[in-house]
């Protein structure tokens, strides 16, 4: 299956299906600026577009995203569902709400979720056997100053999560990589471990340079493919799945 990926800001990115096109986690426009709205209005104009949430922040989520979507050929969401308490006014009433242990169903996409260590949750999507992973704010947060005992359950939540995906194949996995924490936020261990055919860093506050150093983070034998971005509007195409 082909998909494009294109990177808009942070943690959103678009994931393009011949079909479909997936929005994860649009953020507010404060983290949005004028080339950033560019790339979004040309991605999302005449396009059947799947807008995902995985959270609240407002990097992650836009209150003015029925604007945004104004030029989608048709609109529908999947929100995590602190996004569905906190603004129910902002989405409609049929959007599918992400909870763990729930998955949905929209056409031949399998939505499912995992509780992130953060807020909301991080999503599981299955397409005609194809594996896509979005991590929203699940990571190996280890900041300065944390105690041993946070330190310990964060690493714990964190390989968690790693064991439920090394059950299955997947084949994109967008996850943290933040380059303000000297462990990148867990990517280098989730490159270990999962070993997705393509990785997509998350997180990186528009700071892109220092995501490259992941280069030097995957296993040799691993096959894993990088996308190293460097501005909004990058784009990667690539042949995944089964």
């Amino acid at each position: 299956m082909q998909v494009r990926i294109t990177y808009i800001h942070h943690s959103c990115f678009c994931l393009r299906f011949w079909d479909r096109l997936l929005l994860f986690d649009c953020p507010g426009p404060e983290h949005r600026g004028p080339e950033v709205e560019s790339v979004l209005h040309k991605e999302i104009s005449g396009s059947r577009v799947l807008a995902l949430f995985s959270h609240s922040h407002k990097d992650h989520f836009a209150e003015d995203i029925q604007d945004i979507l104004r030029p989608a050929a048709e609109a529908s969401f999947l929100v995590a569902d602190d996004v569905a308490d906190l603004y129910e006014h902002l989405i409609p009433q049929e959007s599918l709400v992400a909870e763990p242990g729930i998955t949905h169903m929209l056409e031949d996409l399998s939505l499912s979720a995992f509780a992130s260590n953060d807020m909301g949750v991080a999503f599981f999507i299955r397409k005609q056997g194809t594996v896509i992973y979005f991590g929203g704010d699940l990571a190996h947060w280890e900041w300065p100053g944390l105690t041993r005992a946070a330190r310990r359950a964060g690493s714990i939540f964190f390989q968690g999560m790693l064991e439920e995906l090394k059950q299955d194949k997947v084949h994109v996995a967008f996850s943290n990589a933040d380059p303000r924490l000297d462990n990148l936020s867990g990517a280098p261990r989730f490159l270990e471990q999962v070993r997705p055919d393509l990785f997509v860093p998350l997180h990186s506050f528009g700071r892109t340079e220092q995501i490259r150093v992941l280069q030097d983070k995957i296993p040799a034998e691993s096959g894993t493919r990088l996308f190293l971005y460097q501005k909004s509007g990058d784009s990667l195409t690539a042949d995944i799945g089964p």
